[in-house]
């Protein structure tokens, strides 16, 4: 299963690190309007993604309740129909929540890259 780093952090010096990422990213970086659907699952999280000009996504993956960097394996499958697909894992397995959240994204050399968040954005539902 494909994995990444998860590092999650509340900047003290945010203009500073916004201008840095700019000059190392060559850009301003693409903002993305998210929509997720958590459902329970026992063997670690599921939730479907719908996002702005974008296909849906079904999107699997395990990861430590922890603080700091954490390793988190995943599987993402494209979904065509996702109010169908909706429906269909609400009935099988319940809905455990909704995120609703505008970020913006910027790449950078080699796999990283940096997912600002605005926490003004960030609408959970439980």
């Amino acid at each position: 299963m494909p994995a990444n780093v998860e590092i999650k952090a509340k900047l003290r010096n945010r203009e500073e690190v916004l201008e840095t990422a700019k000059k190392l990213s060559g850009g301003n970086g693409t903002v993305l309007v998210q929509e997720d659907t958590f459902f329970n699952c026992p063997n670690g999280r599921l939730k479907l993604r719908m996002q702005t000009g974008c296909p849906g996504q079904l999107i699997f993956y395990s990861r430590e309740d922890i603080a700091g960097p954490k390793l988190s394996q995943y599987r993402i499958s494209k979904v065509k129909d996702v109010d169908d697909m909706k429906t269909t894992l609400e009935q099988a397995l319940g809905i455990m929540g909704f995120a609703m959240e505008a970020t913006s994204s910027q790449c950078f050399q080699g796999h990283s890259s940096l997912t600002r968040c605005d926490s003004s954005s960030l609408n959970v539902f439980w």
